[in-house]
């Protein structure tokens, strides 16, 4: 194995995966610019650049850009020829608009974003025993298409992610997703009224004396550990493992662990009056009062305070019987305005915040701390002569820059905060870096590819006109060989010929001499004396007898044999 064909194997193999990463990074460079140009293009209209704060009948293109400015989403939700939107100043608007961004319940999450803007689902057991979701304390009910058929009792959701309830037979039954259409049966989890499951899977039910049994996972077997004098409606476990139930007279206990249960005592939390509760995954402590009600209560770690609900103000609450909680797999905090206060501004440029990076501008603003990086990016929007800024999450704070500067390296826990024009341009110089770094790793490696390549190309050219003369020699061999094989081929018909002639004249040679013989045979027959007595001949006057004639003949056929064979002979 050579080891000079095998680096070149490797150089060839490297920029090719170069060639490739350079063409991903072109189509990204030129993507890259296309958004850049857009951008700047759309930046140079300012829908609302003729009004000021107080203006009134501004555009529906302005409104629309104040409307989008604010965070929402939603199209043709708001008409500036609307009577009371012509009234309203475009200030007014602004603030009309960032109360509907920043606004968390049900309908106004709905009308700026088309998002419930919720954490988690309530699950709920309807007074027909049928199966309902609430995407948030004052959303709508809806029900949930599957067979319950009026058999639910009651529901708890698992640390695995699977909602279970028990129905009317008194049995645990479960779904993997909520919103599945099919409930399944469980062997051996018979008999309980309702039920939680702890972090590790543990457990804890109801038994239909009011007692609390346990066990160890689903398929296991129940053990009773109820405390003296118990009596239990509903059960939840939190998140620290704490047990919450309703106890006969509707207030709530509470147990440490649900892995201790028989070696506590109860605490009276109060917090009357609820059927069910239940603990969403920010830890809202939420119940069903006994009017079938939503109430709630902003921590399960704090019950002392007052319950809040109805949630009857936008969406009626009632009626369920039992509730739990499911996460949104889908909810995106970041997507939703935070900010403390509009901006007023709505002319400023976008400013939009890079992670990782950092912006000081030419000279300080000014200094603050915020919780939040939207905060600072809306601090520096509504602040006049900021050009940027830098927020560190870890610290809080917000340092606001004015005049020009470039995007910076910063800490993992640094947010530039910059124009977004300002922000696609990194984007374009940072690809461009790339695009250069490998184009210079290509020509590295392709020079001495290419010098080889004109050697080896040079070899290649001299053994090609070797083989070009090598195969002209070999066609004028080939006419040789060629000729050689016709002359060949000429002979050996003449040869093959000659001895069908011989063949043929063997035979005649052998038949003429048959012949011959017989004739003789015959000339000497015809001649010899009879037999008869002998007669006195007369001779008359010289003529020939017959025996002589007989030989004339006889003498002629030899003669005509002879002349016969010296013919074939010749040939």
């Amino acid at each position: 194995m050579n080891p000079e064909n095998n680096e070149n194997n490797s150089d060839v193999l490297n920029l090719e995966s170069f060639n490739t990463e350079y063409k991903n990074l072109l189509i990204e460079y030129e993507l890259a610019v296309s958004n850049y140009v857009n951008y700047l293009k759309q930046e140079v209209k300012q829908p609302c650049g003729e009004y000021t704060g107080d203006s009134k009948g501004i555009s529906q293109e302005c409104y629309n850009d104040i409307w989008k400015k604010s965070g929402c989403v939603t199209t043709n939700m708001v008409n500036a020829n609307d009577p009371w939107s012509k009234e309203q100043t475009m200030n007014g608007l602004i603030q009309d608009s960032w109360y509907w961004a920043t606004m968390t319940d049900y309908n106004h999450r709905m009308g700026c974003y088309n998002d419930p803007g919720n954490s988690y689902t309530i699950i709920g057991v309807g007074t027909d025993g049928n199966l309902y979701s609430r995407q948030g304390l004052d959303a709508p009910w809806q029900i949930v298409n599957d067979n319950s058929g009026g058999n639910i009792v009651s529901v708890f959701t698992g640390s695995d992610s699977k909602l279970y309830a028990t129905n009317k037979n008194n049995e645990i039954i479960y779904k993997n997703n909520w919103s599945d259409s099919i409930w399944i049966g469980t062997n051996g989890s018979c008999c309980v009224l309702g039920a939680s499951m702890g972090q590790d899977g543990t457990i804890v039910g109801i038994g239909t004396d009011g007692t609390l049994f346990s066990k160890p996972n689903l398929n296991g077997t129940w053990t009773q550990t109820a405390s003296n004098g118990e009596k239990c409606f509903a059960i939840t476990i939190a998140p620290d493992g704490s047990v919450f139930v309703i106890g006969s007279d509707n207030n709530v206990d509470k147990k440490n662990s649900y892995q201790t249960l028989s070696s506590e005592n109860w605490q009276g939390m109060g917090s009357c009056c609820v059927k069910a509760i239940t603990i969403a995954p920010d830890g809202t402590f939420i119940g069903v009062g006994m009017d079938d009600q939503l109430y709630s209560k902003a921590s399960y770690k704090d019950l002392t305070t007052s319950w809040q609900g109805p949630y009857n103000s936008e969406n009626h609450s009632c009626c369920v019987t039992s509730i739990t909680t499911v996460s949104n797999p889908n909810y995106n905090s970041s997507k939703f305005n935070t900010t403390t206060k509009p901006n007023f501004n709505v002319n400023s440029v976008p400013m939009t915040s890079v992670k990782g990076t950092a912006f000081w501008g030419a000279s300080p603003l000014s200094q603050s701390t915020l919780k939040t990086v939207g905060e600072c990016e809306a601090l520096c929007s509504t602040t006049s002569g900021c050009s940027g800024a830098t927020y560190n999450e870890t610290s809080t704070i917000c340092s606001l820059r004015k005049g020009n500067g470039d995007i910076m390296t910063g800490s993992s826990t640094d947010y530039s905060i910059v124009p977004k024009s300002l922000s696609l341009l990194k984007i374009v110089q940072n690809i461009n870096e790339k695009l250069t770094q490998v184009n210079e790793k290509i020509q590295k490696i392709s020079q001495p590819i290419e010098r080889q390549f004109n050697s080896e190309a040079q070899q290649r050219s001299s053994s090609n006109t070797n083989l070009i003369e090598q195969y002209k020699s070999l066609v004028g061999e080939r006419f040789k060989i060629q000729k050689m094989l016709n002359e060949y081929q000429t002979l050996d018909e003449q040869q093959v010929e000659g001895n069908i002639h011989i063949s043929q004249n063997y035979y005649s040679f052998i038949l003429l001499m048959l012949l011959a013989i017989l004739v003789i045979f015959l000339l000497y027959k015809f001649s010899m004396p009879s037999a008869q007595p002998s007669t006195t001949f007369v001779q008359n006057g010289g003529e020939l007898g017959t025996n002589a004639y007989y030989m004339v003949f006889g003498l002629f056929l030899l003669i005509l044999l002879l002349t016969c064979y010296n013919k074939y002979k010749l040939l």
